[in-house]
């Protein structure tokens, strides 16, 4: 399950924070109301015709139904010259 969410921060700060950035805290699974625990982060790449970039998506697991849930932050693509292209 995902869960999107604006950081309102540019790609620039999101790259330079890496891991640091200020995610949300989840503490319930939406399903049966267990325990969510952070689960380390996976990589995605962000390429622009400015360059390709690495960013760190947070992920938490249910301790009862050990599902996974991907939090992934929004990038406004305002945030890049009218003359770039973002792809994920």
């Amino acid at each position: 399950m995902q869960r999107i969410y604006d950081l309102n921060i540019s790609i620039e700060e999101y790259i330079a924070n890496q891991k640091s950035n200020n995610y949300p805290i989840f503490t319930e699974c939406p399903h049966c109301h267990d325990r969510l625990v952070k689960n380390g982060f996976y990589r995605r790449y962000v390429i622009t015709t400015q360059g390709t970039y690495i960013i760190y998506i947070r992920r938490y697991r249910c301790k009862t139904l050990w599902t996974d849930y991907l939090h992934t932050a929004i990038i406004s693509a305002s945030t890049f010259s009218e003359e770039s292209s973002l792809y994920l």
